[in-house]
């Protein structure tokens, strides 16, 4: 899915490019360390039993 430093892709584009592959790859430390410390995931159709806000740093 990423394509190397194409000049014609945005900055922008190029990150979430790099997350969606860390994600497929399972890589979630890697995935994570674009996160900001206070980042909040929100999930809005959460299964039953989580909470639909999970505060970051939070263990799940």
């Amino acid at each position: 899915m990423t394509e190397a430093h194409n000049p014609t892709v945005s900055p922008a584009a190029q990150l979430l490019h790099r997350c969606v592959d860390q994600l497929i790859a399972k890589d979630m430390p890697g995935f994570l360390a674009h996160w900001h410390d206070d980042a909040v995931a929100e999930f809005p159709f959460p299964p039953p039993g989580p909470a639909a806000v999970t505060p970051a740093g939070t263990d799940v």
